[in-house]
């Protein structure tokens, strides 16, 4: 057991670490899975979901969607308005970033050059969903018609 310093509720998986989010306390902790140490705590607007790369990592907040350097624990880029809530999700592919909200279904984000390079939309409501990235496709749900929606990863 590691006793964390305040109240969380979600985690974000890392390369040697567990990125433990705690949305109520406004923190985002760093946890070293080798040593099962505290490696250090990042102040952020109600963080819920997130994804670590070995550099990186990308969580969703109320600020909108954060790059944080996975080493020093400062924050890099802000992508406001791309706020996956409750109801989204964050997902890494190399240098592609995949967003899921609520409202605007999914965006990709360009990781080398910090730009949101496309949005796809549904045709009708799409509601809330996760996201996996997973044999060479993007697989998000929509929980409120009942499906599993495949996208090719392509590009």
């Amino acid at each position: 057991m590691i006793k964390l310093p305040v109240n969380c509720s979600d985690l974000a998986q890392g390369t040697g670490a567990v990125w433990v989010l705690c949305p109520a306390a406004n923190r985002v902790v760093k946890v070293d899975v080798t040593h099962r140490s505290i490696h250090g705590t990042l102040t952020l607007a109600a963080p819920y979901v997130g994804f670590g790369t070995p550099t990186e990592l990308w969580v969703g907040s109320d600020q909108g969607l954060v790059r944080v350097d996975a080493k020093s624990l400062q924050p890099e880029a802000l992508f406001k308005g791309l706020n996956p809530g409750l109801e989204g999700d964050v997902a890494v592919d190399g240098d592609r970033v995949w967003v899921r909200t609520k409202d605007g279904f999914l965006h990709r984000i360009d990781a080398r050059s910090d730009t949101v390079t496309e949005q796809i939309k549904p045709d009708g409501e799409s509601g809330g969903g996760s996201l996996l990235v997973a044999t060479g496709s993007i697989w998000t749900t929509a929980d409120d018609v009942s499906n599993l929606l495949r996208l090719r990863a392509e590009g």
